[in-house]
């Protein structure tokens, strides 16, 4: 079914990125002082987890059908859900850490700036799967 190309693409979203930001958080943890580099790495491993999602999005959109019954999406809604909620919970867990105040703060950011990004293509992904009612 096609929805589940939707389900490939917030999966292939979440798992990746949440990988480049525990990389990026061990790296802070190591050098707090190279902030910036860090950051900056980051968004671009952020930018290059998102290539795939966008693809297999496009590829759905392309493939949309129309006249599903919403009954049958519940699966797709659950499983995005679930895979969005494991990386959220990953993201948060990294906030608790017991670090020096400089590199919590540094961390804090991060994991502020990594919310939103965590969520788009799972967003995107529910939305489209809820088009293909109409």
């Amino acid at each position: 079914m096609n929805a589940y190309i939707f389900v490939a693409a917030a999966v292939f979203a979440v798992i990746p990125f949440s990988i480049v930001f525990k990389i990026h958080i061990n790296k802070l943890i190591e050098k707090p002082e190279q902030i910036n580099t860090i950051f900056k790495n980051f968004f671009i491993g952020v930018a290059l987890t998102k290539i795939v999602p966008v693809i297999l999005l496009v590829y759905g959109i392309i493939k949309l059908t129309d006249g599903v019954e919403i009954s049958t999406l519940y699966i797709p809604w659950l499983l995005i859900i679930v895979v969005s909620m494991a990386g959220y919970s990953i993201v948060s867990a990294q906030k608790n850490l017991d670090v020096d105040q400089q590199t919590q703060v540094a961390i804090h950011t991060l994991t502020t700036i990594a919310r939103p990004l965590l969520f788009s293509i799972p967003i995107m992904s529910a939305i489209f799967i809820f088009l293909m009612t109409f």
